[in-house]
């Protein structure tokens, strides 16, 4: 799978015998009860979640699980190895097995000749915050403050939601990145969330609401303005409140100066700008950022979301309000893996798996759940340079604690003969003409005075580099006839 990183301040958009600690670094250590830590951490498990709107129903009930500490040392050192084959400077790794936290320790260190990260040690998880974001909002209709489906203009009616389509948009959609709203305000406003959407008040959706997936932080900065107008709280305290506390998640904060005057942070070593990133560096404290991907959390929060997940909902939300998040709702750019509201949802045969990941400048981050046999995976790091994702860690994690391999995904192949279908000419409000053709030995698209090629990597998918970067271009079918050409910097829909 491709995972595309763009910095938001454009507004473009494993066998080892163990961690040898040496200077300049920290080893997996198992403290007492078995549960591993890092850096001379010795707190126990992770809590449960109390208050709030309480989970319904029986809690699912796993096979135990089967790996040790000595399986779990093994596995933290290769991933540990691996992270310093590449130049990471530090991390925090997690699981999850038989649905409770069972390991979780730092890898390395904080920034640069530092302290060694802990289990409890935050770090800016970025897109992973769209998670916390989708679990306010089902919580909040669960309290009856406002609906899932509820029109986006019943709380923000100075926001364009129809124009240049007749239709307007839900918090639903925007929660799972169909509404048609750009993928990209060159004037946001990163400072005050509200001013921003009211001084872009007029900017036109790139897409008919629920005609295709467009993946869209600015879609989620609104979806946080809309819990803030139906709470009238602040969206940090908002989330804090009613997501990060009854989940569990005691380490994680959305305040980023919070984050610095509480310390036990790690600092971000972008290789994108070769700087270092405090917490109150950059956007990284902005509101506008904050509902896209401001949370800070540590890898025992982000097991502890998971526990709180396989557990029904805990002190969250309901099974009911569970089940709707984690639903497959639209298809996405990235070859056999589906949204639902605020997590990706991957179907390896009779096997869900969901979870998010995240990518800012000095930070990686992603967690992924299996709910049907209680096991969960996260993995944090303070460089934007690499992280094997979670989803790539899960096959060593199912084997190594319950004996039993994951399922492979069933991708759609690419296959040539489609090439027919693809081309053609689209109108773009934001790219104006685009010219898809077939040259004989590749796709060309063509805008913006620019010829780029097109790489298939599945059924109607391909990328193209653009300005150094390379983006996703997806084939959007309706009926099953090709109808838009979606990418992260515009939409353009078919021209007879």
């Amino acid at each position: 799978m491709r995972e595309i990183r763009v910095l938001l301040l454009s507004a473009a958009l494993v066998g080892v015998q163990g961690c040898a600690a040496s200077e300049g670094s920290s080893a997996p250590t198992i403290s007492a009860g078995g549960v591993a830590t890092g850096g001379g951490s010795s707190q126990g498990g992770t809590p449960s979640g109390s208050g709030g709107a309480a989970g319904s129903g029986a809690v699912p009930a796993f096979a135990p699980c089967t790996g040790d500490a000595a399986t779990f040392e093994a596995f933290a050192a290769k991933v540990w190895t691996d992270l310093q084959a590449h130049g990471v400077t530090g991390g925090g790794l997690s699981v999850v097995c038989g649905g409770a936290t069972v390991f979780a320790t730092g890898l390395g260190n904080a920034k640069k000749g530092g302290p060694p990260v802990t289990r409890h040690t935050r770090f800016q998880i970025a897109s992973n915050t769209k998670t916390l974001t989708a679990a306010a909002a089902l919580r909040l209709a669960e309290q009856g403050v406002l609906g899932i489906d509820d029109p986006v203009a019943k709380w923000l009616p100075v926001v364009n939601t129809s124009k240049p389509y007749a239709q307007g948009f839900t918090l639903a959609q925007l929660l799972s990145h169909t509404s048609g709203y750009p993928a990209g305000i060159d004037t946001a406003l990163y400072q005050d969330l509200k001013a921003s959407f009211e001084a872009n008040a007029g900017v036109e959706l790139w897409a008919p609401p629920g005609a295709v997936f467009n993946y869209s932080n600015d879609g989620y900065a609104m979806a946080g303005l809309v819990l803030e107008t139906a709470t009238g709280k602040p969206f940090g305290e908002l989330i804090e409140t009613e997501v990060m506390k009854p989940a569990g998640m005691l380490d994680a904060r959305m305040d980023a100066a919070v984050v610095k005057s509480e310390g036990n942070y790690a600092v971000g070593d972008s290789s994108w700008d070769g700087q270092s990133y405090e917490p109150t560096d950059g956007y990284l404290a902005m509101p506008y950022y904050g509902p896209m991907g401001g949370a800070w959390a540590s890898a025992d929060d982000l097991a502890a979301l998971a526990v709180t997940f396989l557990s029904g909902g805990g002190g969250l939300f309901g099974q009911e309000s569970l089940a709707k998040m984690s639903a497959a709702r639209t298809p996405t750019a990235w070859e056999a893996r589906s949204y639902g509201l605020g997590l990706f949802v991957d179907e390896l045969g009779e096997v869900r798996v969901i979870g998010h990941s995240g990518s800012v400048a000095g930070f990686l981050s992603s967690y992924s759940i299996v709910p049907s046999r209680g096991l969960a995976v996260a993995l944090v790091v303070n460089s934007d340079a690499y992280m094997p994702y979670a989803s790539d860690l899960l096959d060593q994690v199912a084997l190594a604690f319950s004996g039993s391999a994951l399922p492979a995904a069933t991708p759609i192949p690419y296959d040539a003969k489609l090439r027919a279908e693809h081309a053609g000419n689209y109108q773009s409000n934001t790219l104006g003409a685009m010219a898809v053709s077939d040259v004989g030995s590749q796709m060309q698209l063509v805008f913006g005075g620019q010829t780029m090629a097109l790489v298939p990597t599945w059924r109607d998918s391909y990328y193209f580099n653009y300005q150094s970067m390379d983006l996703d271009a997806t084939f959007w079918r309706e009926n099953g006839a090709v109808k838009y050409l979606v990418t992260p910097y515009g939409v353009g829909a078919r021209q007879p």
